[in-house]
C-alpha cells in the first residue's frame, strides 16, 4: 500500500532470534483420514498443551491445514497424539524447523515438499 503524500516505505517482518516450530499434519485410514477430533498434547516443562485438530475457518466450507507448534527457544518438541478414538501414541520428540507426517500405525516421518 502507498500513499502520495509521502516517501515510500518498505515493511520488514524480523523474526526474534531463536523463535523456532514444528509443523504436524496427521492421518489415519477411513473416513476422517485428517483424524478430526484428534488432540495433540505439547509438552513444556512441567505444563501440557492440548492441540485440537478441527476443521473450519473458510467460508462455506472447511479448511485444514498443518499444526503450528511454537517452540520459542526450544531445540524441539515432545509431544503425543490422543486420536478421535482415544487411543494413544507414546510421547515423542521431533527436532524444530521441520514438517512433520504421523500417520496412525506407522513410525512418524520428516515430510519434504516435492520438488
Amino acid at each position: 500500500m502507498t500513499r502520495r503524500d509521502v516517501p515510500r516505505a518498505q515493511a520488514h517482518g524480523h523474526t526474534r532470534k531463536g523463535s523456532v516450530f514444528c509443523l504436524l499434519r496427521l492421518g489415519q485410514p477411513g473416513a476422517n483420514r485428517d483424524a478430526i477430533g484428534a488432540f495433540v498434547e505439547v509438552q513444556r516443562g512441567e505444563a501440557v498443551e492440548a492441540i485440537e485438530v478441527t476443521s473450519g475457518g473458510g467460508h462455506g466450507s472447511g479448511q485444514l491445514g498443518w499444526l503450528h507448534l511454537g517452540l520459542g527457544g526450544e531445540t524441539g518438541a515432545t509431544l503425543r497424539v490422543i486420536w478421535p478414538d482415544g487411543d494413544t501414541t507414546p510421547w515423542m520428540k521431533l527436532d524444530a524447523d521441520r514438517f512433520w507426517r504421523l500417520n496412525r500405525g506407522q513410525a512418524v516421518a520428516e515430510w519434504h515438499a516435492p520438488r
